[in-house]
């Protein structure tokens, strides 16, 4: 299995699925690099890992230079997904392969192997050129003997609104949220600390750190911050209010949930999941030049589930603000990973 190199979420979301494999004897193989490799080498310790094909993709700090620079990008992009299937090839052969889960990373297919593809975003949000973005998306999806949709099918009760409906694509399942999470019960007191889960690519991730201490500075209160990121924190560990950490497993994460009033978190859709499985209150702040994190914020905020607020605008957060919004109840159902597996073995 390899996840894509985007910040933490996609590789968080495959740990559920990497622990039910292992739990029916599979062998695991997991091909990653960057935050993605340690959070899986911290989540699945008997996992075999292998070398991935390095691929970062850079944002400017502005919204329209982040487009052009992402345009600026394609021809890397459509080059990334060609040394992907000459790696896999090479995997395949040496470590006897015999399934593939990809989570977005559309060089991962192998004609004559099952292959299975997971995302959310089966229409991809963009300001221009979405039919021709969404078209390639579609060629590659199909590539695949199925897509797995981490999002429930019903309209009302979906996670990521239109991102996630698409009827024209065949060979669509629909496995609900997926989490390494479990539910915890909400802590309400007044003087709980509040939890800034950050995560994402740079420098973004960076920018919103400083904003953060900065409002802290300005506000000093209990906090706890788990940083998404290995990046020297020597700094960070001087300031004695707030409780610092780079990286946790599920279950450090779950203790440290649980001591938490709020989370204060990008709208990345693996995040999304993750808070709706805690059932916690929180607020999300999409990533500038992020376009799918940006209407996921508005598709959260209109649906009175999540409060949303932008980046500049976080130091004059107001929290009785979050009041008026309350968390989603979602279906009680239970994915059954191991019948939806038997459908591409």
């Amino acid at each position: 299995m390899s996840p894509l190199n985007w910040g933490i979420g996609h590789a968080a979301r495959l740990v559920p699925i990497a622990h039910q494999l292992y739990a029916q004897g599979a062998s695991i193989f997991i091909c990653a690099h960057g935050p993605a490799l340690n959070l899986m080498r911290l989540e699945c310790p008997y996992a075999q890992f292998v070398e991935d094909v390095p691929f970062e993709i850079t944002y400017a700090k502005g919204k329209w230079r982040n487009i052009f620079k992402l345009l600026w990008q394609l021809p890397s992009m459509a080059l990334q997904v060609y040394k992907e299937q000459q790696l896999l090839k090479k995997l395949v052969v040496k470590h006897q392969i015999e399934a593939i889960i990809s989570d977005n990373r559309y060089g991962f297919y192998h004609a004559s192997i099952p292959c299975l593809f997971i995302t959310h975003q089966l229409q991809i949000k963009v300001p221009i050129g979405a039919g021709l973005v969404n078209l390639v998306n579609h060629y590659f999806i199909n590539k695949f003997n199925a897509c797995w949709v981490p999002d429930w099918a019903q309209n009302e009760h979906a996670l990521a609104g239109a991102l996630s409906r698409n009827k024209g694509l065949k060979k669509l399942h629909y496995i609900g949220p997926l989490s390494r999470a479990t539910k915890i019960d909400s802590n309400t007191k007044e003087d709980a600390p509040i939890l800034y889960l950050l995560s994402g690519v740079e420098p973004q991730r960076t920018l919103l750190e400083h904003i953060i201490l900065q409002r802290w500075e300005q506000h000093p209160h209990k906090a706890i911050l788990v940083r998404g990121s290995a990046l020297n924190n020597e700094k960070l560990n001087q300031l004695n209010e707030i409780e610092v950490h780079n990286f946790c497993d599920a279950k450090q994460l779950q203790t440290i949930v649980a001591k938490c009033k709020l989370i204060v978190a990008r709208s990345g859709y693996s995040t999304i999941m993750d808070v709706v499985q805690w059932q916690k209150n929180a607020i999300f702040i999409p990533t500038p030049g992020q376009f799918e994190q940006a209407y996921l914020a508005k598709y959260l905020s209109g649906k009175k589930w999540f409060y949303t607020i932008n980046q500049d605008d976080f130091l004059q957060l107001n929290e009785t603000a979050i009041k008026t919004y309350q968390f989603p109840k979602q279906p009680k159902n239970q994915t059954n990973f191991a019948a939806l597996l038997k459908l591409i073995m």
